[in-house]
């Protein structure tokens, strides 16, 4: 079973997170027989403190949006899972599959309904991710009620070809300047010392992993959640091998870690934390990234999801962005008119240029 639908995985996120979230778990019944279930969470949100460049308010450009973003502050329920990329939520059983949206739309915005009558500061319905590729029905249905559809970042995904049994052949898929460009950041990291993570060492250096964790969520565009370094410590206790935590050592200094799920047929990667000011001058990053296309080869999966942001250095390594539609609904007709709005004034899509690195075109489908 997928790991991040297991009781292990929920229980880890509601102990770690319960302080800033409130979750609700739906379960799905034909006359008796339980079908499927899926899961909600009642988030507040912020768009100061959510939008990097709102958070500070120094940038004179933003100063306007600094003032109307402090007027944007809701209470959402959020149908799906806000800190994994991708509609997550839900499971059914094999006879129901290909169904999940027609049942579960109308669910959602029942439940959406009765949790408003019970706490008058939800104010938001928010479906997130919704593939554009395999969700049109689901779309056309949102869209056909005045749903306000926005999207931010894609997800990046990259197809592990069979045929690549070691990194060696993954490299030589690339084409002449990125395959260079590969082995000059292998060569930086020649220094660095990698170690798989246990749970010990992590709850030993609890400090430094937040430190370097918020070093990297200081720099990400948009942010809903505020959590700690014991979400993931949580995780890694319920879920074991299941989910990964690499370390990348100078000495005996640690400089950074990433982690990652081992999901049926797909690694999904999750939090990374590094020195930023190391990060240049030893490719962390972008070895983290070829460390993760090294796993999902040994590991023989399918895919290799990379989540969302950096989608420019990601695409360097060969992951292709996957669309996805997100939906609002305000229970208040005339804020529910002005979202459009809103969100144009608040959000600035990340500009970026996709790469193309390999020399078949295997990755364009």
């Amino acid at each position: 079973m997928d790991p991040l639908l297991s009781f292990e995985y929920l229980r880890a996120v509601e102990n770690a997170l319960s302080d800033n979230m409130e979750f609700r778990y739906i379960f799905l019944f034909d006359k008796k027989k339980p079908v499927g279930f899926s899961y909600c969470q009642i988030c507040p949100f912020s768009a100061r403190e959510s939008i990097k460049s709102l958070r500070s308010g120094k940038n004179s450009e933003s100063f306007i949006k600094t003032i109307l973003a402090s007027w944007v502050g809701f209470t959402a329920f959020v149908c799906g899972n806000l800190l994994l990329t991708g509609q997550c939520g839900y499971y059914f059983i094999p006879d129901y599959r290909g169904r999940e949206m027609n049942i579960l739309l109308p669910v959602w915005k029942q439940c959406f309904e009765s949790e408003r009558r019970r706490n008058r500061r939800l104010s938001i319905q928010f479906i997130k991710d919704l593939p554009d590729a395999g969700c049109k029905e689901a779309i056309d249905y949102l869209e056909q009620r005045d749903y306000f559809r926005f999207k931010v970042q894609p997800a990046m995904l990259l197809n592990i070809d069979p045929v690549w049994q070691s990194l060696e052949d993954y490299l030589d898929a690339l084409k002449s300047k990125y395959r260079i460009r590969m082995r000059q950041a292998l060569k930086k990291s020649a220094k660095l010392v990698r170690r798989e993570c246990e749970l010990e060492e992590m709850i030993e250096n609890r400090s430094r992993f937040q430190e370097l964790l918020n070093n990297v969520l200081e720099e990400s565009d948009f942010r809903i959640v505020e959590f700690n370094i014991d979400y993931l410590i949580a995780i890694k206790k319920n879920l074991g091998t299941s989910f990964r935590i690499r370390t990348y050592y100078i000495e005996d200094q640690l400089i950074g870690f990433m982690t990652y799920f081992i999901c049926p047929q797909k690694v999904l990667a999750h939090f990374t934390g590094f020195e930023t000011r190391l990060n240049k001058k030893l490719d962390i990053y972008l070895n983290m990234l070829i460390d993760l296309v090294d796993q999902a080869i040994q590991l023989k999966t399918l895919e290799l999801d990379f989540s969302r942001t950096a989608l420019e250095i990601k695409s360097s390594v060969g992951a292709v962005p996957i669309p996805m539609s997100n939906f609002l609904w305000h229970f208040n007709c005339t804020k529910h008119k002005l979202l459009p709005k809103l969100f144009r004034s608040l959000y600035t899509p990340e500009e970026w240029t996709q790469r193309r690195p390999f020399r078949t075109n295997f990755q364009a489908k």
